[in-house]
């Protein structure tokens, strides 16, 4: 892309009002927005760090139009704004060393795409890239890193990236400077579903720690039969919503010679994996893929959104609806958060912003580090705004955590970052998305820290938060 001038780019505007709570540091991404025929749009993304007040922001790597410099974990849209990540760790537990991935030069979201995968040491401002070779995403490429919060010098990733086809589909283990690279556990070779038995799983397409570092949630991603060619279950299973699955047998890939995610929707099957031991335990199938899940401090709960007719644990690849689900690894017990048709008529699956045209705000569903609460975006029957949510996991105090009296006229949503440790506040970014036909295709993003309890919200900055190191 040829850039005829380069906007300004505003960088982040510190917060003015006293702040109560601790000192941590955010890792962000900003925008480098600039004018190519006539359309103002992100033209590459900087790595920034700044502190909860909004002080002190760090540039950590360059910001240039052309060079896109993003989080270790890859979303498949909106790689330029940061909308629409599932995120993972970057910072190492003392907050000095951050991993990221460079690409250096095209648009991620116009196709494939070459970079590394680097850690920088924020202290002395060197850089040690993780693997050999020029190109990280070669296929089938290594894919999802993600950094044990607990551990400084472990980072888990996949032997995959975009989902390719990969067998057998592990997840591996290495230090933070690229040595000592081994494998921890692969996934089985095949699920089995109600429908349709043995059918094969393709790639590691996501993993997240547990906040103590002894426990992996991992994704392996997979595709059922086409739509239609699996007698579905009597309708009387359950009352739903008629929804039309977004998935048709078209977009299905009949090949294996590329990435398994060709659109926004798929199917996942979730493992939790003990990393002392490297053995997996299988939660569920027939979730939604790309994930919107979480789990707990302890590794001992998860949350994640499932296809099906009964609610939780059916596992039905065509099933019409979708259902939020709180599983206690220790007990077995799997809670449905919400009643029949709310999740789908209001919540992430099927809500107006994860389609075909706004597929922008869902990615996080995060559970307190206690997992007794869980936050979430969902949608407004009465505005463009797509706001966050909270609910205890034993189903109680559903209520909205940041309502507005004026809400946006254009699309806009908040998503969820991460819990502070002691469970009372929400790092959370507020984006909104460009109106089409707009000469103006710009991201415009800010970093929010609130209140888990009363909903209190202090703006930290512009930009889009991604990870975030909490001071003593």
């Amino acid at each position: 892309m040829r850039f005829i001038s380069s906007a300004t780019v505003a960088l982040a505007m510190a917060c003015t009002c006293a702040s109560a709570y601790a000192n941590g540091t955010i890792l962000l991404t900003l925008p480098v927005n600039a004018v190519s025929n006539g359309i103002l749009a992100p033209a590459g993304t900087g790595l920034f760090t700044v502190n909860d007040h909004g002080e002190n922001l760090r540039q950590i790597t360059p910001f240039v139009a052309g060079s896109y410099y993003m989080p270790s974990w890859l979303a498949f849209v909106n790689y330029q704004t940061g909308v629409s990540y599932w995120l993972t760790k970057n910072f190492s537990p003392d907050g000095q060393s951050v991993l990221y991935f460079k690409n250096p030069s095209a648009d991620p979201a116009g196709g494939p795409y070459s970079g590394k995968y680097y850690v920088k040491n924020l202290r002395t401002g060197t850089t040690q890239p993780l693997f050999a070779g020029s190109n990280d995403n070669a296929a089938p490429g290594y894919g999802y890193l993600a950094r044990d919060p607990a551990d400084g010098n472990t980072i888990a990733y996949t032997n995959s990236t975009s989902e390719y086809p990969i067998s057998p589909a592990c997840v591996n283990l290495m230090h933070a400077d690229g040595s000592n690279q081994h494998q921890l556990w692969c996934a089985p070779a095949t699920i089995d579903l109600p429908d349709y038995p043995g059918w094969p799983l393709l790639a590691v397409e996501s993993i997240r720690w547990s906040g103590n570092g002894k426990k992996l949630m991992v994704f392996a991603s997979y595709e059922p039969p086409p739509l239609g060619l699996v007698a579905k279950k009597p309708p009387t299973a359950a009352l739903r919503s008629m929804f039309v699955r977004p998935k048709p047998a078209a977009l299905y890939k009949t090949d294996a010679t590329g990435p398994v995610e060709g659109q926004d929707f798929g199917w996942s099957a979730l493992f939790v994996v003990d990393v002392a031991t490297g053995t997996g335990v299988k939660v569920a199938a027939n979730v939604i893929d790309p994930p919107a899940s979480d789990i707990s401090y302890d590794g001992t709960k998860v949350i994640y959104q499932q296809y099906d007719y009964a609610q939780c644990g059916d596992e039905d690849q065509e099933a019409l609806g979708a259902s939020l689900c709180f599983n206690d690894l220790t007990t077995g017990t799997v809670t449905d958060l919400f009643p029949p048709t709310v999740w789908n008529n209001y919540g992430d699956y099927q809500s107006w912003w994860n389609n075909f045209y706004y597929p922008d705000w869902y990615a996080e569903i995060l559970l307190s580090p206690d997992g007794s609460q869980a936050v979430f975006s969902m949608q407004s029957t009465t505005s463009n705004e797509a706001d966050l949510y909270t609910i205890r996991t034993d189903t109680t105090n559903f209520r909205p955590l940041t309502p507005n009296a004026n809400p946006s006229t254009i699309p806009t949503g908040w998503t969820p970052v991460a819990w502070s440790s002691d469970g009372t506040r929400i790092l959370a970014n507020r984006c909104t998305a460009p109106i089409a036909g707009s000469t103006d295709q710009t991201w415009p993003c800010e970093v929010h820290i609130i209140n888990a309890s009363n909903g209190d919200d202090t703006k930290v900055t512009n930009g889009y938060a991604v990870d975030w190191h909490q001071g003593p």
